[in-house]
């Protein structure tokens, strides 16, 4: 006997394909790419990602040490083509060498330019997704969705991305930590969540939220200056929850 079909109740939220997802974020990606270049990048005469992609360019092509006095020497030759009068940015790479494969692919980008531009598109979706990661993890009720965008159109953070800084990456690294740990009941990435568990006391959760969550940890060390806090705080929370798998993918990472 054929069973009885039931509407879907309202108010479900509709599910677009992954493809259809993964489309629409690359176009978006490369229209924000395209835009920066042309308003913000194209004859800029600085933005602080030139000194980090001509750096990592020296070490990856060059095996230059990236501290060293010939190092920033050659930095500042490539790019103002001499060496910098008073007042100007002195050049040198203020990072810590994890930069370097963290970002990997935009020094594989051979013009300065169009690479600073394509991380300026990445600073943005990186934040959104920050944004919406936090959103997804806190409890009911939830703050309203109009809240991102204010969010991310500040005055402090449009001048990041507009100058190509890397703070996009820290900030987002606590931000899906704080996902990944939140009662183990969201994953990092706000678009694919992985399918749920049981855990011993009978909670629902993400079987890899909390390693995902402590590997993004990891990466905000880039900048230990912005991210130490917070992270301090993040770890002391995992340490008195005995959360192993996010003490795990911090290890890991």
């Amino acid at each position: 006997m054929p069973q009885p079909s039931f509407p879907e109740p309202h108010g479900k939220t509709p599910r677009f394909p992954a493809a259809v997802v993964g489309i629409l974020i690359v176009a978006g990606w490369a229209a924000l790419a395209l835009a920066a270049y042309h308003i913000w990048t194209h004859g800029a005469n600085h933005r602080d990602f030139f000194p980090r992609w001509v750096g990592a360019r020296l070490a990856i092509y060059e095996q230059r040490d990236l501290y060293s006095d010939e190092a920033t020497w050659l930095m500042r030759e490539r790019l103002y083509g001499r060496q910098p009068v008073p007042g100007e940015d002195p050049q040198a790479f203020a990072y810590p060498a994890l930069i370097v494969p963290l970002l990997l692919p935009f020094w594989w980008v051979p013009d300065m330019e169009a690479a600073t531009a394509l991380w300026q598109a990445t600073s943005i979706l990186l934040l959104l997704a920050a944004l919406l990661a936090v959103r997804r993890a806190m409890p009911e009720p939830k703050s309203p969705p109009g809240w991102i965008g204010i969010a991310l159109f500040t005055p402090y953070v449009l001048l990041m991305i507009y100058n190509g800084q890397i703070t996009a990456v820290p900030l987002a690294a606590l931000a899906f930590a704080y996902a990944g740990l939140a009662g183990g009941r969201a994953h990092p990435s706000p678009l694919t969540p992985l399918p749920r568990r049981s855990d011993e006391g009978g909670k629902a959760g993400y079987a890899y939220g909390e390693v995902l969550g402590g590997a993004a940890l990891a990466a905000g060390f880039i900048k230990p200056e912005l991210v130490a806090l917070p992270a301090a705080l993040l770890i002391g929370l995992a340490l008195r929850e005995r959360r192993r798998r996010f003490l795990g993918g911090l290890a890991a990472g």
